[in-house]
């Protein structure tokens, strides 16, 4: 997310598709060492979901480095992102445990996206006033 909002939509998705794939690797060695099936839907969620939600912060974003469009990219984009991974979660084809409770695994998923979606964009403007950008600031 926060390189979608320095930067732009292409940083954002290339960058989540990186970490998601980092972080659905890690869980698929976690899934192997407690006796789980790694061939889950929920890896492919951690990929989409991170993947997705730098992507939307970069394009609702457009370059611009006012606050309130920040935040407001930041918490759609981590609110979409959440509800991909929340499908992967409550998906009949999850074999993570999570089970079928919606209303709690909607807790756990979104509220860490709604957080993160009000804190990067601060990281972000606190980059910006130091210059310290990929561009140019106008």
């Amino acid at each position: 997310m926060v390189l979608g909002l320095l930067w732009n939509q292409w940083a954002g998705g290339a960058s989540g598709f990186l970490l998601g794939s980092i972080h659905a690797i890690y869980r698929s060695v976690q899934y192997v060492y407690y006796g789980y099936s790694p061939t889950d839907i929920t890896l492919l969620g951690y990929v989409v979901s991170a993947m997705l939600t730098g992507y939307i912060a970069g394009a609702l974003n457009k370059g611009s480095f006012s606050f309130r469009r920040m935040v407001v990219a930041g918490l759609v984009a981590g609110i979409g992102g959440g509800a991909i991974l929340l499908w992967t979660f409550v998906s009949p084809y999850s074999t993570t445990g999570m089970g079928t409770d919606v209303a709690f695994n909607a807790f756990i998923v979104m509220l860490p996206r709604v957080i993160y979606g009000i804190v990067m964009p601060i990281i972000v403007k606190v980059f910006s006033w130091y210059g310290v950008t990929p561009r140019r600031m106008s």
